[in-house]
């Protein structure tokens, strides 16, 4: 979860300075350091407890490569406080006709868990110009597990100020049959999780943000909610931001 909740951070960081970006041709860096209550993926709990979930990026033209983990702050699944999972991102975004095309791989590695490494190719558009941005994203896994997840998103963002704002987010997921039995244990295609979430961003200087998030997971399917132990989830968090 901890993956996608700055953008309310983000939008106050680069506001204004979007479109002037996109014209230069030097390899810019986002750097991210999220402290989170606990790691929810996909509606399941994975971690239940305090996490930290670091993100480095380089972007250049459009194109953009990223490493993101996720470190157990305590030893609650026994990984010694190592590294429970470390994802390697290769994305190209575009804009085309009113609507942002972003394509990309995800290799997902779980080192120190006995969960094997898999790959995700995907898909998403976004109505980036219209209220709610309404977005679609279609993730296909083409190794350990050969299933889909879909997930249907909405986010609102508000200028709060000069240096602040509020993003409103909504996303509805379903999981193909393959993918369902493979993270929830359940042979049946259906509607997997949703996720509501509030972030408050607010930018420290010209490069720095910081962004405060609330958001509630909860498992849709009810064959889903019996096997899983925690079907519903708050999570809190805090992300330092750093682009340069």
């Amino acid at each position: 979860m901890g993956k996608c909740i700055a953008v309310a951070s983000l939008l106050v960081l680069v506001q204004g300075a979007i479109l002037a970006q996109e014209e230069e041709e030097e390899i810019s860096v986002n750097f991210e350091l999220g402290v989170f209550s606990k790691y929810v993926y996909r509606g399941i709990l994975i971690t239940d407890d305090a996490v930290a979930q670091p993100l480095v990026e380089l972007e250049w033209q459009g194109l953009t490569f990223g490493v993101w983990s996720n470190h157990d702050l305590t030893n609650i699944n026994g990984t010694d406080f190592e590294p429970s999972e470390v994802d390697y991102i290769l994305s190209c975004e575009r804009d085309v006709a009113g609507v942002t095309f972003e394509a990309g791989a995800v290799r997902l590695c779980f080192p120190n868990t006995p969960y094997e490494a898999t790959t995700e190719l995907y898909l998403k558009a976004e109505l980036s110009d219209i209220p709610f941005a309404p977005s679609l994203g279609l993730y296909r896994d083409v190794d350990e597990v050969e299933g889909t997840y879909a997930s249907l998103s909405f986010e609102q963002d508000v200028v709060l100020g000069e240096t602040a704002a509020l993003s409103l987010g909504l996303a509805l997921g379903y999981g193909s049959s393959d993918h369902n039995v493979a993270y929830y244990g359940v042979d049946d295609g259906a509607l997997a999780d949703v996720v509501a979430r509030a972030t408050l961003g607010v930018a420290l200087s010209e490069n720095i943000s910081v962004g405060t998030t609330v958001a509630f997971s909860s498992l849709l399917d009810d064959d889903v909610r019996d096997i899983a132990p925690e079907p519903d989830n708050v999570v809190i968090g805090v992300t330092f931001i750093a682009k340069f």
